[in-house]
């Protein structure tokens, strides 16, 4: 019985740590940040404009379901490899794992190649992250952007959660767009996110999920979603 009082006390006391805890601040000014127009003189424009013209050239839109793992995995690989000007990257969770290095290394290889990189993740389930951000986020060429943002008091279960009890009607405000989208031209959205588990990769449990990749006026819509945060 005592110890079932002392856990008590402690949960109590967890949560009144979060209680006291801040959000952080949300009146910091935000610099719009827009895609820039299509390069229709971009490799992948150029791939996307060979297709059409196979097709009669009447289709203003593409696309191609993505359900193997591997396959997904391959091609945000490839999209990211072939990237000239822009990336536009936007998830709810990430997790560490080989396939997360992999994706994060081609990413700083574009933004080395000079490829403007925005990069927007949910700040609640961003699982294990925080190494790969704090390695990319100092890149001129990376923008990063947290979708409203926990405090989590050192990563503890307890408060983290003392927080959504206490906060529920603003953390509760989720962010689970999927998507990636390399030079305005083509673009890759649908259930995964990113982590060995994702893409067949993991040991011992693994999704199964599937993509859509968007080529032509299609890929304009998941643009404009991304503008919107």
């Amino acid at each position: 019985m005592r110890f079932i009082k002392n856990k008590i006390i402690v949960v109590a006391s967890a949560l009144l740590l979060a209680s006291c805890a801040n959000t952080p601040a949300l009146d910091i000014p935000r610099i719009a940040s827009y895609a820039p127009a299509p390069d229709v003189s971009t490799p992948l424009a150029q791939q996307l404009a060979t297709a059409q013209k196979e097709k009669g050239g009447q289709a203003s839109s593409g696309s191609y379901l993505l359900s193997n793992g591997v396959e997904a995995l391959a091609m945000r690989t490839s999209l990211i490899k072939n990237a000239k000007n822009t990336l536009d990257v936007q998830y709810h969770s990430i997790h560490a794992g080989i396939s997360t290095a992999l994706l994060t290394n081609e990413t700083i290889l574009a933004a080395h190649r000079g490829v403007k990189v925005r990069i927007l993740i949910d700040g609640v389930d961003a699982q294990g992250t925080r190494s790969h951000i704090d390695l990319i986020a100092s890149h001129p060429n990376i923008e990063i952007r947290v979708y409203n943002p926990v405090k989590r008091l050192n990563g503890s279960f307890v408060t983290r959660n003392g927080m959504f009890l206490l906060h529920l009607k603003t953390l509760h405000r989720r962010m689970h767009h999927k998507m990636l989208v390399a030079d305005g031209v083509v673009g890759l959205t649908g259930g995964r996110n990113i982590g060995n588990a994702y893409f067949s990769a993991d040991e011992s449990d693994n999704f199964s999920d599937l993509d859509v990749l968007l080529g032509g006026k299609a890929v304009a819509a998941l643009e404009k979603s991304f503008d919107e945060y």
